[in-house]
């Protein structure tokens, strides 16, 4: 169990009902994450953990999304809600996905909006606009008012700090108003439990069926925005070094290859099983890359499969029941299924002497077409790229 907190603070209307409220960051103690992080972070905290009746009960939500949740980068985990936009430029590709958010129903807003070259573009879309009332003077607030009559959106006036601030933009003809004169964000706290290990294992199935195709993999993906998210994220770190920015999940298949996002995708999936010692992904991270060494090594065919098998070799002790039962909940090909439960043929037998290095019975290495300095090698190789893959593998969404 973990604590976590969402921000919420009320938008009223001219009678002082409550309109709406926007969801805001909060995690008290800790820095703040990038955007695209601190968006998916809200989106996981209060569409996911709490659900958005628990939040806000009947009333509208607004959740600022950066341009990554815009352009089809990153997918929308929930049915058509106020949104809206922050530092949002108006891209061809952030047009395009605006047209299609609006034509499934959502309502956008345009938050913090002040006129500049190109910004017009995101009018059409708009059914509101926020206007940050400490950042333009009482000229600019009805210069923008009167620019903005011919689209005709509904007008937010944000950051209220007085009594003359709320009355101005009153007289102005503001439609709604939010700030710390009317109401600062109540933090709402809540415990999330760690992940059922049946949705993990549902999601692996589909993830490792062998009928599943380019089209079904990206489909799996983008359909769960914490895996979507994490997965690019992770493709456009360090580890992959990449030389060009991975933009979405279709990106990364056809860069990477359907083994190499389905193994990386899998992993986040595990590492969702919260109640367990991040040393065993480790432990799972040393086998797969080991298995995989071995395999190039001795000329076979498809290493990503033998990757595979060190990675799901640690189910037993993620789900806490044998091998046996767990894989036979998982439509995993027949040679990983072999090589998991009985450590038999080809991919069994490089899984069985990783383990029996990791344990340290060197006896049992001799034959398998390897001299034993070579087990050595790839285990430091293995150890060695964990330490530089781990880190931003398991950094906090």
């Amino acid at each position: 169990m973990e604590n976590f907190y969402i921000g919420r603070q009320p938008i009223y209307d001219r009678q002082l009902e409550v309109f709406a409220y926007e969801l805001l960051f909060r995690c008290p103690g800790a820095p703040l994450p990038g955007g695209d992080a601190m968006t998916a972070q809200i989106i996981l905290n209060s569409v996911m953990d709490l659900g958005l009746d628990a939040v806000a009960g009947d009333r509208t939500v607004f959740i600022n999304l950066t341009s990554g949740f815009l352009d089809g980068s990153y997918p929308l985990p929930f049915t058509p809600h106020q949104v809206a936009l922050e530092d949002v430029e108006p891209t061809p590709a952030v047009l395009n996905h605006l047209r299609e958010l609006v034509r499934g129903g959502y309502t956008i807003a345009l938050d913090d909006f002040q006129f500049r070259p190109g910004i017009e573009a995101l009018l059409p879309f708009a059914k509101l606009v926020k206007l940050d009332v400490l950042a333009l003077d009482e000229h600019e607030l009805r210069d923008h008012i009167e620019r903005l009559r011919p689209f005709g959106v509904k007008l937010v006036a944000e950051k209220l700090e007085s009594h003359d601030e709320f009355e101005l933009c009153r007289e102005l003809g503001f439609d709604y108003f939010q700030g710390y004169f009317l109401a600062k964000p109540y933090v709402m706290e809540a415990r999330r439990a760690g992940t059922h290990r049946l949705v993990v294992l549902q999601l692996l199935a589909r993830l490792h069926h062998p009928r599943a195709e380019f089209s079904d993999l990206e489909a799996i993906i983008i359909r769960d925005v914490a895996l979507a998210y994490r997965l690019l994220r992770y493709t456009n770190s360090a580890a992959f070094a990449l030389q060009r920015e991975v933009a979405s999940v279709r990106d990364a298949l056809l860069l990477l290859g359907t083994e190499t996002i389905r193994n990386w995708a899998s992993l986040i999936l595990l590492s969702r099983v919260s109640d367990k010692p991040r040393d065993l992904l480790n432990t799972a991270l040393i086998r797969a890359r080991m298995c995989e060494q071995l395999a190039r090594l001795t000329g076979q065919r498809e290493p990503q499969q033998y990757f595979t098998a060190g990675l799901l070799s640690v189910l037993d002790a993620l789900m806490d029941q044998p091998m046996e039962r767990v894989i036979n909940t998982l439509p995993l090909v027949h040679d990983i299924k072999r090589a998991l439960v009985e450590q038999r043929g080809p991919i069994g037998d490089a899984l069985s002497r990783v383990l029996h290095y990791e344990r340290a019975d060197w006896d049992k290495l001799d034959g398998g077409g390897l001299e034993p300095s070579a087990y050595t090698r790839s285990f430091i190789e293995a150890v060695r790229w964990v330490a530089d893959t781990a880190p931003a593998l398991h950094a906090p969404a």
